[in-house]
């Protein structure tokens, strides 16, 4: 036991302020005056671990010994792990302690232990030991993640933590990308990938290993990279330009219909190289058409993507092509969905297309479902989720999803809301996008001439039967959207008080009362008829028409 101290607790040096700075080794600040006195805490000399000790054991082991002043008796001692979310009671015997504590799973974390003793007289004294716990093995994850699609033309392997090893811990197929570790040596990158390119990267286990000497795990990734994004320009050539129409998948492959005197000009922004390529031409019975679509999407089936595009031409006589990889079709329906098959669908054959027919059903192969109108706009998340709507002769608005539920028992359900306004003009001028979140956005016109956007979330509420009322407010510039592919953002474009096309975009991760903000002013736009924003690759960017021609912004 240690010595009994004086009863008065006299300050060993009268003099020491400790007001304004610490009191030494043994002593401790009396609140009243404000001198160092003998400190009479607990004395705890901590053995195991030692300050700044490195831990990669899954648990930590903690001795030392605990002494009191011979006015008082140990009532207790007790332990936290602070930053690691542990902490219990201390054993002791005769002074001795001594005790095994599990660690959680930590990567390179910093961590404290602190130790609390408490004696009779309820004086407590506290020792706080720093250390770092590493116990995991480094294991690589990768930027675009496994199954990623239009993704960046570059990688990123993180290691989570400093390592070191092999120069090349990686193997990317196929090669021709160039590596390097960061200045950490915690990330290495690949950059000059390729643009529209199946990737698979693969690290082996051992390659590398951490501070603490634990080596990595093995891991493998496969993505595919987006499209190369088209240049700012001009598709010339066309005599004059009636309508056009564009569509983007999520791989940022740009599709664009374009009605001229006598022709439709079908015709994609090669993903490859993000040139322009005429596709086909599609004869016009009777110019002008009365409505002009496009749709596209890819399909995948675990390796390179099958790219599916449909142009509708509405009029007297209707006509509808489908382009599936390289072939065209003319299927006898109303609309095509070009989104793969969805996982409710097994028994639908890669490469087909769902069918709407004049008397609102949709099919694929054995499959059915009613979506009760033909839709005029399509919006494509993914294929287990896509929005269509429409209006109809008493101007009302219809919209209607499809969603699949993946699993053991996979199922399927478009859900055709109530019909809403009866206000909507004869012909709305819809723009539909969908965000990853579970939000929606629609821009239309009204009967009275105001255009109108209407953002609503309905996916989470839908299991209970009611979907939450829009918000809607007045769409300034001719407003036209475009699902970005990008998390909770969506792309827009508009006229602005200067007679220029705004690129505009918007997050709707949170409510659907976010604004818009301006990317960028397309510079020369003011002869501009039609406008619609696009994605390019990874790149937004703005399409849109004048008398003769057809142009392109990508800032």
């Amino acid at each position: 036991m240690l010595l009994v101290a004086s009863a008065a607790c006299t300050s060993l040096t009268p003099s020491a302020d400790c007001s304004s700075s610490a009191c030494p080794d043994g002593q401790t600040c009396d609140a009243t005056t404000q001198l160092c006195v003998l400190d009479l805490s607990p004395q705890i000399t901590v053995l195991s671990p030692k300050p700044d000790a490195a831990v990669k054991d899954p648990a930590l082991e903690v001795r030392g010994t605990v002494a009191t002043w011979s006015d008082s008796t140990l009532v207790g001692m007790s332990y936290q792990l602070v930053d690691a979310g542990t902490a219990g009671g201390i054993p002791v015997d005769g002074g001795l302690f001594a005790l095994t504590i599990p660690l959680p799973a930590l990567d390179g974390e910093d961590v404290q232990l602190v130790l609390v003793a408490r004696d009779s007289q309820d004086r407590e004294r506290r020792v706080a030991v720093p250390f770092r716990v590493d116990d995991m093995a480094p294991r690589p994850r990768f930027a675009p993640g496994d199954g990623e699609r239009g993704a960046d033309v570059q990688l990123t392997i993180d290691f989570g933590e400093a390592v070191t090893g092999t120069g090349t811990p990686a193997m990317l197929l196929p090669d021709g990308a160039t590596g390097a570790y960061d200045s950490a040596h915690r990330r290495y990158v690949f950059i000059g990938l390729s643009h529209d390119t199946g990737y698979q990267v693969s690290v082996d286990g051992g390659v590398v290993v951490d501070a603490f000497g634990n080596s990595n795990e093995p891991g493998t990734a496969r993505f595919w990279t987006a499209a190369r994004p088209a240049q700012t320009g001009t598709i010339g050539g066309l005599d004059s330009v009636l309508s056009f129409d564009a569509a983007s998948d999520e791989d940022g492959v740009v599709t664009l219909a374009i009605e001229t005197g006598s022709k439709v000009v079908w015709g994609w922004f090669d993903p490859a190289n993000g040139t322009f390529s005429q596709l086909t031409l599609l004869d016009v019975a009777a110019p002008p058409l009365m409505a002009l679509r496009t749709t596209t999407a890819f399909q995948a089936d675990g390796g390179a993507p099958l790219r599916v595009a449909a142009v509708l031409q509405r009029d007297a006589t209707e006509r509808l092509d489908v382009r599936t990889g390289t072939a065209f079709s003319t299927p006898s329906a109303a609309y095509a969905i070009p989104a793969g098959p969805s996982c409710a669908e097994p028994a639908a054959s890669f490469g087909t297309v769902g069918l709407v027919s004049s008397t609102g059903t949709y099919s694929r192969g054995p499959y059915s479902l009613t979506v009760g109108f033909v839709p005029d706009r399509l919006a494509i998340r993914s294929d287990q989720f896509w929005e269509v709507v429409a209006t109809d002769g008493q101007h009302r608005l219809l919209r209607a999803w499809f969603r699949a539920a993946c699993g053991s028992a996979a199922a399927q359900e478009i859900r055709v809301e109530p019909p809403v306004r009866t206000d909507l003009a004869d012909d709305p001028r819809f723009s539909l996008a969908l965000s990853r979140a579970d939000r929606s956005l629609l821009v239309f016109d009204t009967r009275t001439g105001t255009r109108l956007e209407s953002c609503r979330s309905c996916e989470a509420g839908a299991d209970a039967g009611v979907c939450p009322p829009a918000v809607e407010r007045a769409a300034a510039g001719g407003l036209t959207v475009a699902s970005r592919h990008d998390g909770a953002r969506v792309i827009g474009a508009r006229r602005n008080a200067s007679n220029l096309l705004e690129l505009l975009e918007r997050d709707l991760a949170s409510d659907c009362d976010s604004p818009w903000t301006v990317l960028a002013i397309a510079p020369d736009s003011s002869p501009a008829i039609a406008w619609q924003p696009a994605m390019f690759g990874r790149k937004p960017g703005l399409v849109y028409s004048t008398t003769n021609d057809v142009r392109v912004y990508v800032p």
